[in-house]
């Protein structure tokens, strides 16, 4: 297998960055095993080494289906990661593996310390019984609903991190419904209490399509306030899914600050580039070289407006491409898109 190919324009949209990040929402399984589609996730190692590839620096593992192949799928997922020089944070092999981490990956960029923490509110009902400390769990009833939070969990370990130094704290959620554009109650509750308890960015997965960002405040026991950026969700970045909004997504930038005079750190800096997954066959196009790929929006947009069919666009393919770019600023908002006010002209 190569996934390559698929990962598209990404490698020119993550390259240049210091440092980037993913979620991988499956598990990994060795060759020979059965790869298996929903509801139990099992793929080829060979994504591993194609998300390196494209320049990805850590991915995330704790989303729903990371117990999809059992404690043996999350040892052999961390083991493929290790393999292909990815950093990793969400599950992991052994108790004590968790306890030296502190249930957080923790890196220097550029002299600014961040940590990355993560969490699931769910596991697609697969139990972790006996390998509990394997998988970053923040919901008491994780198989049954996923609404009773462990806001002590997360409290513990965001402050933990700050002890053990670090500038910036950044956290992944899998939360939220499905197929829902609009973040939930509870969304905003586990929000707000992250923010309160030191979290300065928290980018939300899970929900397979886009939901809104923004910089959000919350006002503090004392008084204060303190803000925080936040992606409720951001969307499938590879997938096959064919409901409505599942092939939208982007690619966010964030820039982040130190004043190494006061220590402060923060988000100074959000943009994101609006995606596409293109599925051919989607458009009766069953003969080409390729069947899915990713492509970026304003380019392509662009590219068609300007006489050029990158030998493959077709008409319904661009129209589809504008639609997609519009639903993209109504979801996450246009604020943050460099180009939305060029692009709706």
């Amino acid at each position: 297998y190569d996934y390559t190919p698929i990962f598209g324009v990404l490698p020119d949209l993550v390259s240049d960055a210091d440092y980037a990040v993913c979620s991988l929402v499956t598990t990994l399984v060795a060759e020979g095993s059965a790869y298996t589609a929903y509801p139990l996730f099992r793929s080829p190692t060979a994504i591993a080494s194609a998300i390196s590839s494209v320049g990805f620096d850590l991915v995330n593992t704790a989303t729903s289906h990371l117990a999809d192949a059992w404690k043996d799928g999350i040892d052999y997922t961390l083991d493929t990661l290790d393999a292909a020089g990815l950093a990793h944070v969400g599950t992991y092999r052994t108790e004590a593996e968790r306890t030296e981490s502190g249930n957080r990956t923790m890196v220097d960029i550029n002299g600014i310390s961040v940590a990355f923490l993560a969490y699931t509110c769910d596991t697609n009902s697969v139990p972790v019984s006996g390998f509990e400390y394997a998988a970053s769990i923040c919901a008491t009833d994780y198989l049954s609903g996923g609404t009773e939070i462990d806001y002590e969990l997360m409290d513990g370990d965001i402050a933990a991190a700050r002890e053990a130094g670090a500038d910036l704290v950044f956290v992944f959620m899998s939360w939220g419904s499905e197929l829902s554009t609009e973040p939930s109650d509870l969304q905003y509750e586990i929000t707000d209490s992250l923010i309160a308890s030191g979290a300065d960015v928290i980018i939300g997965g899970h929900c397979r399509v886009p939901q809104p960002m923004e910089m959000r405040t919350v006002q503090l026991d004392d008084g204060t306030e303190r803000s925080a950026f936040v992606c409720y969700s951001l969307g499938n970045l590879l997938s096959c899914q064919n409901d409505q909004y599942t092939d939208i997504s982007a690619i966010l930038n964030l820039e982040i600050s130190k004043d190494n005079s006061t220590g402060e750190t923060s988000v100074t800096g959000v943009s994101y580039r609006p995606i596409y997954m293109a599925d051919l066959y989607d458009y009766g196009i069953n003969d080409y070289d390729w069947h899915y790929r990713v492509v970026d929006l304003h380019n392509a947009i662009a590219a068609w407006e300007s006489g050029s069919d990158w030998g493959f666009m077709t008409e319904d393919i661009y129209n589809a491409m504008v639609t997609a770019l519009d639903a993209a600023h109504e979801l996450f908002g246009a604020e943050y898109d460099p180009e939305a006010e060029t692009a709706t002209e």
